[in-house]
């Protein structure tokens, strides 16, 4: 019956973008993770235990707080076409997380003990 559609998996992580795309957001059990793909070059943050870049990825989970991950290789790109976006001034919540879309990024936080990060075209900040 066309009518009725499958239910969506509860556990399943809640995958977003910005409206311009350049944001790829993923809310999971583990944590809340962010990936740009236009970065400002004082965007990077300088780890000289890098090989790669870090400010391209920010994540925050209930038990390490928020961090910029080493990235290798490549930075992500932008978001797929069938990428859900999240408009700007609207948030969506899952496992315990937030994230709010803006005209100057996105801002996702454990609701629980505050942690977060912001990130945007022009860096990223841990909270």
């Amino acid at each position: 019956d066309p009518d009725e559609s499958p239910i969506a998996d509860p556990d399943a992580p809640r995958l977003f973008a910005s409206p311009s795309g350049n944001i790829v957001c993923s809310i999971a059990e583990d944590g809340a993770s962010c990936s740009i793909a236009e970065l400002a070059e004082e965007g990077l943050v300088e780890d000289e235990t890098c090989d790669g870049t870090v400010g391209h990825v920010v994540r925050v989970t209930a038990e390490g707080g928020a961090v910029r991950p080493c990235v290798e290789g490549d930075p992500p790109g932008a978001a797929p076409n069938a990428t859900p976006v999240l408009d700007y001034e609207d948030s969506t919540a899952a496992f315990g997380y937030t994230c709010t879309s803006s005209r100057s990024g996105i801002i996702c936080r454990h609701d629980e003990t505050g942690h977060g990060f912001s990130i945007a075209r022009a860096g990223s900040s841990l909270f």
